[in-house]
C-alpha cells in the first residue's frame, strides 16, 4: 500500500536500546551538523530517510547525546535511516505553517514513512466531532493526513440549537437545548483520498476494525451526519484501537 500520509507517532514504539556506547555516525544515523530553518529543512533531509525526528533546537542542545543515542539505537534495530531535524522556533511555530513544512518535505522525499515529534510541538484544535459531544480536542490528526483539508466551519460566539427537525443537517447541537460555539481552529474536513484508505498504513486500526469502518464508509453517500461520526473516530485516541 502506498503510504498517502506522514505519521507523526509512527516512531513512538521504536525500541530503545539501553547501551553504553555514544551516538555516532553509523550506516542508519548520523547526528545532525547543525540547525535548519524550517523552510530549508528539504536539503538536511538524506535521500534515503524513511524517518524524521523534529526538535526546535533550543530542547536539542539540552538532549541532543540522550536523543542521538536513542534515534542511533532505533534506526539500528529498524535497519532504516532516521534524520533528527533541530530547527529554530519549531515550539512556537503555528500548526498550519508546519503542516506546509510536512507536506512539502513529502513531495521532495517520499520515502519518509514517519516522524517523531519532540517536545512541545503545537496541536491544533477541533471541535464538537459530534453533536452530543460538545469537547473542543487537541487534533493530532491534523499532522498525520497530509491530504485531508481541515476548515473552521462554524465561527466562535456562535449559538447553536437542537432542532429536531434539522437531525440530518450541520452544524446543529444535540444533547443540550442551546450551545455557544467556542474558540477553535477547526471542526470539519474533508478526504482528499477515499475514506480509510491509508489508516492502516500507521497502525492505528486493527484489520477488523479497519474493514467495518470501510463498510460503514459505503453508506455515508454524502450525509453530512454519517460523516460527523467517523470524525469522532478520525479524532480520537490514534491508539485505541491498534493491535
Amino acid at each position: 500500500m502506498r503510504m498517502k500520509s506522514i505519521h507523526p507517532w509512527l516512531l513512538a514504539g521504536l525500541a530503545l536500546f539501553h547501551g553504553s556506547a555514544l551516538a555516532k555516525e553509523s550506516a542508519f544515523f548520523a547526528p545532525p551538523a547543525g540547525s535548519v530553518r524550517i523552510e530549508e529543512a528539504t536539503s538536511s533531509i538524506p535521500n534515503d530517510a524513511r524517518a524524521l525526528v523534529i526538535v526546535d533546537v533550543r530542547l536539542h542542545s539540552l538532549i541532543a547525546p540522550a536523543l542521538h543515542e536513542y534515534v542511533s539505537a532505533a534506526a539500528g534495530r529498524r535497519k532504516f535511516r532516521i534524520a533528527v531535524l533541530p530547527i529554530p522556533g519549531l515550539d512556537d511555530c503555528p500548526p498550519p505553517k508546519l503542516r506546509e513544512a510536512l507536506q512539502a518535505w513529502h513531495a521532495v522525499r517520499p520515502g519518509i514513512e514517519g516522524i517523531l515529534f519532540v517536545g512541545n510541538i503545537k496541536l491544533p484544535s477541533f471541535f464538537m466531532p459530534r453533536p452530543d459531544i460538545h469537547s473542543t480536542r487537541l487534533w493530532p490528526r491534523f499532522y498525520e493526513d497530509l491530504d485531508m483539508t481541515p476548515s473552521q466551519t462554524i465561527p466562535p460566539g456562535t449559538v447553536l440549537k437542537d432542532d429536531p427537525a434539522a437531525a440530518q443537517s450541520w452544524p446543529r447541537v444535540a444533547g443540550v437545548k442551546t450551545l455557544t460555539v467556542r474558540e477553535h481552529d477547526f471542526d470539519f474536513l474533508e478526504h482528499g483520498t477515499p475514506l480509510f484508505q491509508h489508516l492502516y498504513s500507521g497502525g492505528y486500526l486493527g484489520m477488523a476494525h479497519l474493514l467495518r469502518l470501510r463498510q460503514a464508509d459505503k453508506d455515508v453517500q454524502g450525509n453530512p451526519m454519517n460523516l460527523r461520526e467517523f470524525q469522532e473516530i478520525l479524532t480520537g485516541d490514534p491508539f485505541a484501537d491498534a493491535k
